[in-house]
């Protein structure tokens, strides 16, 4: 039997419910993902929240893993709030957003419990917005982006949490 091979696509999840679009390779398992600018109901997104969450305990029981270890964050980029507000209802409270103009825009109008990080390469001009909008960083892929988020976050008396690209 030949052994499997893990896939090289990045794990990211639309939890929208609109026109089905080619299936993502996630791990050894494939989930279906749809069009990421629709958004039809929080039905739907509760629905997808709860089959990538079996998913997920399956995986996790695969790998001897503790389901109960693995966070899944949901990636919100040019999803609107009333999508954001309908995930956390169905118990989804960390998102990943990638640009900072849009987030800006986003964030203050989601749920408290909502907890954002910032995915994704970050220019070193908007570290200042990004300390004050995520909990989190993750993708920081120079000094001088370091430095700039850590004068920031002193400034506004922040420990903020970043993941180093090597």
């Amino acid at each position: 039997m030949e052994p499997r091979r893990r896939s090289s696509a990045k794990p990211v999840l639309f939890i929208d419910h609109g026109k089905a679009l080619p299936r993502l390779r996630l791990g050894y398992n494939s989930l279906p993902f749809t069009h990421p600018f629709r958004f039809n109901s929080s039905v739907d997104i509760a629905a997808n929240l709860e089959a990538i969450r079996e998913r997920v305990t399956a995986a996790a029981g695969r790998a001897g893993r503790d389901p109960s270890t693995i966070r899944l964050m949901a990636v919100s980029k040019t999803q609107p709030v009333a999508a954001i507000r309908a995930a956390v209802e169905a118990g989804q409270i960390l998102f990943g957003e990638n640009k900072i103009q849009e987030a800006r825009l986003k964030i203050p109008e989601c749920p408290p419990q909502a907890n954002f990080h910032f995915i994704g390469h970050l220019q070193s001009n908007k570290a200042r917005d990004a300390v004050r909008l995520f909990s989190m960083i993750q993708g920081v892929d120079s000094l001088k982006l370091a430095e700039e988020l850590d004068k920031h976050a002193d400034q506004q008396a922040r420990i903020l949490p970043v993941l180093i690209e090597v």
